[in-house]
């Protein structure tokens, strides 16, 4: 990898991580910026129960941005993101559930 980095000079290194890692993600992002650099995160399988926790303190960690989100099994579902509108799909089914138990009581 610091082999083709040293000959390729890419302008973008973004780092593609499962969003169902956990906190392994946090230590693989660590050691992928230490050899090469890395300028982005890549977040996948966020369409299942994930919620990418690890994948975010990645990004913290190496101090970059996630770039895009992948939200299926296709090139098509993978979207730039946009962090109102993850923050808002995150959100909206725990509030739904917060309803839900309001109601009853």
């Amino acid at each position: 990898m610091e082999d083709i980095n040293s000959v390729a000079h890419p302008q973008q290194k973004l780092l593609v991580l499962d969003a169902a890692m956990g906190q392994l993600a946090s230590e693989q992002a660590k050691a992928f910026n230490a050899s090469i650099g890395i300028t982005g995160v890549v977040i996948t399988k966020l369409d299942g129960t994930a919620k990418g926790g690890g994948a975010l303190s990645a990004v913290s960690d190496t101090d970059t941005a996630i770039a895009f989100i992948g939200i299926g099994e296709t090139p098509d579902d993978l979207e730039k993101f946009e962090a109102d509108r993850f923050i808002s799909a995150s959100w909206h089914g725990d509030i739904k559930s917060c309803l839900r138990k309001r109601k009853k009581h």
